[in-house]
């Protein structure tokens, strides 16, 4: 069974309709000699599960690149349509000016962690690290900052 196949079926098991949350992450490990490396492409349920929809055999140690994270959407499009994404969470190794582009002409939301010396085009011709943002929390607190920011400005 192909992985369309297989997203396919999932879905209208659940008859699901709605729009879905996403998660995109890399899953490896080691068998004897073997590295095996997947990019995963996950509907999020809620806090405590998720189900894989969309996976690719990477073939390779190491991260994924711009081509391998556009084509797996690309194979959602062509089975849900991105209309039908909520939401896409992703680690801070999704990153790329082509990627994010390509996240934005298709509207799609996103939300992507960043390193904490990640610099933020934040006042004019102010740029902050991320880190900066949140340096005044203790342990277990938190904050939302809500303000739209194009990293690929110039």
């Amino acid at each position: 069974m192909a992985t369309e196949d297989y997203a396919k079926a999932i879905v209208e098991l659940l008859a699901f309709k709605r729009k879905f949350d996403l998660c995109l992450d890399r899953s490896n490990w080691k068998f004897g000699d073997k590295d095996i490396n997947y990019l995963v492409l996950s509907w999020r349920i809620n806090k405590k599960i998720s189900i894989p929809l969309l996976f690719v055999d990477l073939d390779k140690a190491g991260n994924s690149n711009t081509a391998e994270r556009i084509d797996l959407l690309e194979e959602f499009n062509k089975l849900f349509g991105f209309h039908r994404i909520n939401s896409l969470m992703a680690d801070r190794e999704f990153v790329g000016k082509k990627w994010f582009q390509m996240l934005g002409k298709n509207k799609i939301p996103y939300f992507v962690r960043v390193k904490e010396n990640t610099l933020l085009p934040w006042g004019r011709d102010h740029p902050i690290q991320a880190k900066e943002l949140f340096h005044h929390l203790q342990e277990g607190q938190s904050r939302i900052v809500e303000k739209e920011i194009d990293l690929f400005r110039n």
